[in-house]
């Protein structure tokens, strides 16, 4: 198929699917096991019992023992959190994906849905029958929730959502919609 074939399809696929799913942007959040904040609080601990060692006067090596003491606490409340595991976040923005692409030139709208692990693959027989499908990014389940709806057309372990019969080419080349649709 020529690609101004396919960039309508995948436009029409996308927008019908996708066109009021509000977006949500991915983080990666590192796991963290509290490990610098322990490292950074036994220096202040090392550099405090210096000063105690130092200390010229009894009240100066007191004041350094309770901020030593104060500085072990905080070490241990760190010790005690649980560790976390990291992973993905998905933060809603104040936008649907009708909104995010709808300026966009259409390079400008491929490269946001490559960068988001969107691609839209479209086969044409030599019969003339094709087949088209949006392969969703890894995580969409929790990036998009809305999408539940779409459950009974997702094909390929979860990966992909076959549209071939929500669109039809036309004669001359354009798509419209199945009747029924809307």
């Amino acid at each position: 198929m020529r690609a101004d074939e396919i960039e309508p399809l995948a436009e029409q696929a996308f927008y019908k699917i996708f066109s009021m799913v509000p977006v949500r942007e991915r983080i990666v959040m590192p796991p963290t096991d509290h490990a610098n904040e322990i490292a950074k609080l036994e220096r202040e601990y090392t550099k405090e019992m210096s000063k105690v060692a130092r200390a010229g006067k009894p009240e100066d090596r007191s004041k350094a023992m309770a901020n030593g003491a104060m500085i072990l606490a905080d070490i241990d409340t760190l010790r005690a959190l649980p560790v976390d595991p990291g992973g993905v976040q998905w933060v809603p923005t104040d936008r649907t994906w009708k909104e995010e692409l709808e300026g966009l030139q259409s390079q400008d709208r491929r490269l946001r849905w490559l960068e988001l692990g969107f691609q839209f693959a479209a086969k044409k027989r030599p019969d003339g029958s094709w087949s088209a499908r949006w392969r969703l990014p890894d995580g969409w389940q929790e990036a998009m929730p809305e999408l539940a709806a779409w459950n009974e057309r997702v094909a390929d372990n979860g990966a992909t959502i076959e549209i071939a019969d929500l669109l039809s080419p036309t004669p001359t080349g354009r798509t419209e919609t199945q009747p029924g649709d809307s």
